[in-house]
């Protein structure tokens, strides 16, 4: 997994870390808060409830602003901006 320290120009204080719990492949629980902690911490309480029901999934989410040429490149070939990391950090 990256690191969560905030991105070259961007400001701790914009950083809001995000987590989904997914059951039957539909959401059912989010958790966000400004520390990595309270927001992990939350949607482990919602995955232990949820999980009484049935096998779910917890997804980390990850925002990240990009400009509008990033935008258009994406919307023409797919290729990612250059920023991105790559599966496994």
């Amino acid at each position: 997994m990256g690191s969560d320290a905030p991105s070259q120009g961007q400001d701790a204080s914009d950083i809001e870390y995000e987590f989904e719990v997914w059951q039957d492949g539909q959401p059912v629980a989010w958790a966000n808060a400004r520390s990595l902690s309270d927001a992990a911490r939350e949607a482990g309480h919602y995955a232990a409830i949820y999980q009484q029901d049935g096998p779910v999934t917890v997804v980390r989410v990850h925002r990240e602003p990009i400009t509008a040429d990033e935008l258009g490149t994406l919307a023409r070939d797919g290729s990612s901006p250059p920023t991105t990391p790559s599966e496994g950090e």
